[in-house]
């Protein structure tokens, strides 16, 4: 039986979620104007930016946690190698 293809979902092994939001008046015309000038769907849009703002907070994150890493503190900030006796 073949898989029923739904309107703007990419085809997935294991299944996302729906999430919503409410959008004021203003949003909802900006966007729909964005998608005149880019084409494309509303979920395809949103997704694109969900995805890279949830990349760049990822990013951040695992930055923040490598400079108050243990071993920051221990060196002060700079690993450097021993030097031979």
């Amino acid at each position: 039986m073949a898989r029923k293809k739904k309107m703007g979902r990419p085809p997935v092994e294991e299944k996302g979620r729906v999430y919503g939001f409410y959008a004021p008046p203003e949003l909802t015309r900006n966007i729909e104007e964005v998608l005149q000038y880019t084409g494309g769907t509303v979920s395809e849009y949103l997704r694109g930016l969900i995805e890279s703002g949830t990349n760049a907070d990822l990013e951040k994150y695992a930055a923040g946690k490598l400079s108050s890493s243990t071993l920051r503190q221990y060196t002060g900030g700079s690993i450097e190698t021993q030097k031979g006796n």
